[in-house]
């Protein structure tokens, strides 16, 4: 397995990766009748995404996302529903990519956004959580519009400072152990 590439959120001067999602909303290619394609062992969903918090208000940027056979013509021709009269290029991966989007997301709930990754913390799988980034904010929004915006880095701290004395990955020998690990690593659900 490997680790997952995260969406982004650019916000305060800066680019976060997404660690952590509390709520409903954001960017699903199949709202638009689209089921994305993994297109590496990196980005098993298919896509991923930009955001941007602008005047308040989340906003999708920019999207990767390897497409089914039947959209590709439409996506060369520019029409796409969730990006009209933009055409694709390709991303590092090769992947299809849409840049220049103003789409507003009527995102409702929490979102922990991650800065300054701790390397020491990497384990190959999923997405890595909040608590494995020195500079953690937890944004609410509210369809969209920002509500609060809080510094959870020394929160996070504390928080790895508890789990320090634990392992960062199961054991080989206990099954179940190891598919609710797998479970963990690959959902962003946190709780508020």
């Amino acid at each position: 397995m490997t680790a997952q590439i995260n969406d982004s959120v650019f916000h305060r001067k800066r680019r976060y990766s997404v660690a952590g999602v509390s709520g409903k909303g954001l960017f699903d290619p199949a709202s638009y009748g689209i089921q994305a394609k993994s297109f590496s062992t990196a980005c098993w969903r298919g896509f991923h995404v930009d955001y941007e918090v602008i005047d308040s208000r989340l906003t999708l940027t920019a999207v990767s996302i390897e497409l089914p056979v039947e959209h590709r013509a439409a996506a060369a021709r520019g029409e796409l529903t969730f990006a009209p009269g933009l055409r694709p290029a390709k991303d590092k991966f090769g992947v299809p990519r849409f840049e220049g989007l103003s789409l507003p997301i009527p995102y409702t709930g929490g979102l922990l956004l991650g800065d300054s990754f701790i390397r020491k913390l990497y384990v190959h799988m999923g997405f890595h959580p909040a608590w494995k980034y020195q500079n953690v904010r937890e944004l609410i929004f509210e369809q969209g519009t920002l509500l609060e915006d809080h510094d959870r880095s020394a929160k996070m701290a504390t928080l790895r400072e508890r789990l320090a004395s634990e392992p960062l990955r199961p054991g080989i020998d206990d099954w179940q152990e190891i598919q609710a690990w797998v479970e963990r690593c690959f959902s962003r659900d946190y709780y508020r």
